[in-house]
């Protein structure tokens, strides 16, 4: 009998849901009926509009206590990731470099690039000197963060990117240092050591 009583239960609600769907209007100029409306129609708040929801009487509220945005990891000195010798990420090292480096630093990256040549101070050469004795780390963190006239590029190049980016600057390096190679720079300096208690935002 329970079984029976179910059955039925599901037949009509399979009958009610056709005729709700028949009514649907296949106008599209004419808008469907709404079962809901207060889902459609839900009251939305502006972000400086006075709320009294909470406690302040404010919308817009600040973040809960040491938390980041999606994505925006704190920047530290860290560990390389695994070498991604792909062609594809060579690939878009090189794109980036051409994209975002190449106008100052040249396409061999000895300070040559388009707008040094039409006057803007040139930068040094990353293949020489005292880029060319820095580890990988030190070159993320002023790509990330900017150095002298450079800008800091953690907002328009991802982190992953930046590391592609800075493998594809060891391979114009390792051009560089090749037999037959002319010679561009000084000798190598010490580079400096970032702070370790410095972050930035990637």
């Amino acid at each position: 009998m329970h079984r029976r009583w179910l059955n039925a239960a599901l037949l009509a609600a399979f009958l009610l849901t056709l005729a709700l769907a028949a009514t649907r209007s296949h106008d599209p100029a004419q808008p469907p009926w709404e079962y809901l409306p207060e889902m459609v129609h839900s009251d939305a708040a502006e972000s400086f509009a006075p709320n009294p929801v909470f406690p302040d009487g404010k919308t817009l509220q600040e973040p809960v206590p040491r938390t980041i945005p999606q994505g925006d990891l704190p920047l530290r000195y860290e560990t390389p990731p695994p070498e991604d010798g792909s062609p594809a990420a060579a690939a878009r090292g090189a794109a980036l470099y051409e994209t975002f480096c190449a106008l100052c630093h040249g396409s061999s990256g000895r300070g040559d690039g388009p707008v040094v040549l039409r006057g803007f101070p040139a930068p040094p050469s990353i293949v020489q000197g005292r880029a060319a004795a820095m580890n990988a780390q030190q070159l993320f963190f002023i790509v990330s963060t900017g150095w002298g006239r450079m800008p800091a590029y953690a907002t328009q190049i991802s982190r992953a990117d930046r590391w592609k980016l800075i493998r594809y600057l060891r391979s114009l390096q390792s051009q560089e240092d090749a037999p037959g190679a002319v010679p561009t720079g000084a000798p190598a300096a010490a580079p400096p050591e970032p702070s370790p208690q410095g972050e930035a935002r990637p």
